[in-house]
């Protein structure tokens, strides 16, 4: 609560700055004349995945509204370490002035951020961290607790099986990632409160379909009925989907949670093949971590909160229709 409470104060500080052209023209561009242009980088993993566009969007719109800012955005198609330092270590040559990373692991990339502080370049890191490397501050999008409020509301609609517990699954895209580990660990954390229910699993899908797929329908073929699939990943409930298909299954038959907002996500919710979604608050987490970087090189302020927690909003056929539409 304490570091919300922080953020919550540095983003009413900065934020106006950094998307309030199209308010206050006026003001942004003599500011704009006043101030060294800055550029920030950011930099992600599992690059292939569609709701990275969202923040490539943000980063763009924040270009275009504040023309002493310039953004750039990259990253690698897996979680591999070492093609990630490849590409951030020209960025560091370059010296921009910030740079937001999603780490591909959390151990590798210290050295690389410990290089970019030494040149007096600052890291704010997202949905994965490097905690004990110098980086700036972490802007997460509470994995652990959003796992856990998608799963306690989404258990309300699973019946106990007569004679037997309920067999849930956990779909997630590589158990190796942090931010999967804590979403794993939230759906833990929701099921010890529910003693008829059992983790029988943990499959990869490797926010592949094809590959997610045919993990998930190896699962269905183990003797074990199961009735609830908990996918962790942006492609895991679509997996579920196309294994419960193979299979010859049906929408009602096992219940199916997902994660983000990608719109075959979104439409199985429409359709009622997926019950409920967890989806981080992208744009707003782009435009945190930009107002960050912002503050620091404008020296707003030198104290930054260790980590800022943003929940995810959770998404069912109640609300599904206002991200359908957003999307259009």
């Amino acid at each position: 609560m304490k570091n919300n409470q922080i953020a919550a104060g540095l983003l009413i500080l900065v934020l106006g700055f950094v998307i309030g052209a199209s308010i206050h023209p006026q003001r942004q561009k003599a500011i704009a004349k006043a101030t060294p242009d800055r550029e920030y980088a950011m930099n992600i993993i599992y690059s292939v995945w569609p709701g990275w566009s969202v923040a490539k969007h943000t980063l763009e719109k924040i270009s275009s509204v504040s023309p002493s800012i310039k953004t750039s955005f990259g990253g690698v198609p897996d979680n591999d370490s070492a093609k990630q330092i490849e590409e951030l270590d020209p960025l560091i040559e370059r010296k921009v002035n910030g740079i937001i990373l999603n780490v591909a692991d959390s151990k590798t990339l210290i050295d690389t951020v410990n290089k970019a502080a030494s040149n007096r370049i600052p890291v704010v890191t997202f949905f994965c961290d490097t905690d004990s490397s110098k980086r700036l501050t972490f802007v997460s999008a509470d994995e652990r607790g959003s796992a856990k409020r998608l799963v306690e509301k989404t258990i309300q609609k699973l019946h106990k099986p007569e004679g037997r517990n309920a067999n849930i699954l956990i779909s997630t895209v590589n158990p190796g990632i942090m931010v999967m580990n804590d979403r794993i660990q939230g759906v833990k954390d929701a099921l010890k409160e529910v003693p008829w229910i059992t983790l029988i699993d943990i499959v990869r899908d490797e926010a592949d379909d094809a590959k997610g797929s045919e993990a998930i329908a190896s699962a269905l073929t183990r003797g074990q009925p199961i009735d609830m699939i908990v996918g962790t990943g942006g492609r895991s409930a679509m997996c579920a989907i196309s294994a419960l298909r193979e299979r010859g299954l049906k929408k009602d038959d096992i219940l199916i949670t997902g994660w983000d907002s990608d719109k075959d996500t979104l439409q199985a919710i429409k359709d009622g093949w997926v019950e409920a979604s967890s989806a981080p608050n992208m744009e707003f987490m782009t435009q945190t971590c930009v107002s960050i970087l912002e503050a620091y090189n404008l020296h707003y302020t030198s104290i930054f909160p260790d980590r800022i927690d943003i929940p995810q909003t959770f998404i069912d056929k109640s609300n599904v229709d206002k991200f359908i539409n957003a999307q259009k």
